[in-house]
């Protein structure tokens, strides 16, 4: 795997001048970002409040979070992502970084690295990890490092310690059925991955999770990251009637609370 940077290079390129210097040379990346806020303000429940960013990577998103005037909660277990996201939040006083992975239960586990990707496929899931390791894209061929510790903490924890979120943005890359196991009560909204088909039975299960802790939850999913599959979120039997004929490969599902009063 590629040598770890050090801290003063992630501190440098968060600083203003390089954040300057990335959306010159990268303008895409400015082009994501705008994307990216645009989508999750035509989803998220008006402005303000607080977000839980499961699974932050190096803060992208908490970042667009952060520019809609929320206060965010990021959990990121990968720890040379997470000492990017302390480079690049340090001093943001709206912003609580948890060097954590989120589970069913308080404890320890092991998260697999990559560094394909920007380390954004670093994951708990061990199928996952043996699903992805040795093959090849557009970056080379995947691999996956040694398991390392991690302390895993609950929603139910993260709801009592710092408040309910409005949203709750779960991409844990195989891990969800786990975290939303450590749910027990209503939130007004939360989205989280599937990536298919090797984890149909896994998202199924997640459905099945949250129609039990809210049994008038609705549902809505994006296939792009543009915008949702329908103008209103549909009741837990249609959406599952539409998701099982679906054949595309990856989905975010938007899962909306009545009983949080949406």
């Amino acid at each position: 795997m590629p040598r770890q940077k050090p801290y003063w290079y992630y501190r440098l390129k968060f600083s203003w001048p390089g954040r300057v210097f990335t959306r010159l040379r990268y303008p895409s990346l400015q082009q994501q970002f705008v994307q990216a806020k645009y989508y999750y303000s035509a989803v998220l429940p008006g402005r303000g409040g607080l977000v839980f960013d499961i699974g932050a990577n190096v803060g992208d998103l908490s970042a667009v979070f952060l520019d809609m005037d929320y206060l965010v909660v990021a959990c990121e277990p990968d720890l040379v992502n997470f000492r990017m996201l302390q480079a690049r939040f340090s001093g943001n006083k709206r912003i609580t970084l948890l060097q954590k992975a989120v589970a069913q239960h308080r404890g320890e586990g092991l998260v697999y690295r990559s560094a394909a990707h920007g380390g954004s496929l670093s994951t708990l899931s061990d199928k996952r990890r043996q699903q992805l390791n040795g093959t090849k894209d557009e970056e080379g061929v995947i691999r996956f490092g040694n398991g390392n510790q991690v302390a895993l903490i609950s929603l139910d924890d993260m709801i009592a310690a710092y408040g309910l979120p409005v949203y709750i943005k779960i991409d844990v890359e195989g891990f969800e059925q786990q975290v939303l196991s450590g749910l027990s009560q209503p939130v007004p909204l939360l989205s989280f991955e599937a990536n298919l088909p090797e984890f149909l039975d896994e998202t199924m299960a997640c459905l099945r999770l949250l129609d039990a802790v809210d049994t008038q939850a609705v549902f809505n999913a994006s296939t792009d990251d543009r915008g949702l599959v329908f103008d209103q979120f549909q009741s837990y039997e249609l959406f599952l009637a539409w998701f099982r004929q679906q054949d595309f490969r990856y989905a975010e599902i938007f899962c909306s609370m009545t009983k949080c009063g949406k």
